[in-house]
């Protein structure tokens, strides 16, 4: 399950390169609090703080409840955003949506084999 996420991740990925403009309103840049639905059943709170960049690319970090701190690194473009968290020993693909209020509906897929989605709430912004 995995490869074929990472994989369709890639593609995500350049149509997001691709399809950037600068124009176009980037996301709030700030701290983004959840909870994710996990497909083993091990939800857990989630804190992210994510950088919208002028170029385009999202970097950031977080800390899981249950799995610790990662970072994160990816692409975004108009109301899309994609990346790759990076914890100690597994990775996770995200894909998401930014709603119209702000917050970010993402879809994830680890190297573990977990799948799940979670809600970011913007806490607080940063410019």
């Amino acid at each position: 399950v995995y490869r074929e996420r990472l994989d369709a991740w890639k593609n995500v990925t350049r149509t997001l390169e691709r399809e950037f403009d600068a124009s176009v309103p980037r996301p709030v840049s700030g701290q983004y609090c959840g909870d994710s639905v996990e497909s083993d059943r091990g939800d857990q709170d989630v804190v992210s703080h994510l950088r919208f960049l002028s170029d385009g690319s999202v970097r950031g970090d977080g800390v899981d409840g249950k799995d610790g701190a990662y970072t994160l690194a990816g692409r975004w473009s108009g109301g899309r955003c994609a990346w790759i968290e990076t914890y100690k020993s597994f990775e996770v693909v995200v894909d998401g949506w930014v709603k119209k209020g702000g917050d970010i509906c993402i879809r994830f897929c680890s190297s573990r084999g977990i799948t799940g989605s979670v809600d970011l709430e913007l806490l607080d912004s940063i410019n």
